[in-house]
């Protein structure tokens, strides 16, 4: 799934990032950062990690079948991802962790 055409440089969207060998769900962000998708954690993640994915696209739902469709502005649809940590490194200004990722795939609902 490209979710480049979901991010602008002043806009973020949220995520939330849980692994089996973890405990509870982390929030982060995903943003843009020279047209390449910028996935920003409070925590570290482990290279090796395959994560479970969630992000929140404003204005949009999803259908049964899990296709997206344009929807209001009060609306979100959690799309669902598989990604595993190819790095991660942590970025003083901010105090966060810069994830790269390799997306393994999407996870359809079921319906």
């Amino acid at each position: 799934m490209d979710l480049g055409v979901f991010l602008r440089p002043d806009r973020s969207l949220a995520v939330q990032i849980a692994a089996a060998d973890q405990g509870r769900p982390i929030q982060g962000q995903l943003t843009e950062r020279r047209g390449r998708p910028r996935w920003v954690l409070p925590s570290p993640q482990p290279p090796g990690r395959v994560l479970t994915i969630t992000v929140e696209l404003p204005g949009f739902r999803l259908a049964e079948n899990g296709d997206l469709a344009p929807a209001g502005t009060e609306s979100t649809a959690p799309v669902v991802l598989l990604g595993q940590v190819r790095g991660c490194r942590f970025f003083p200004p901010a105090n966060v962790y810069v994830l790269r990722l390799k997306l393994l795939g999407r996870v359809w609902p079921d319906g």
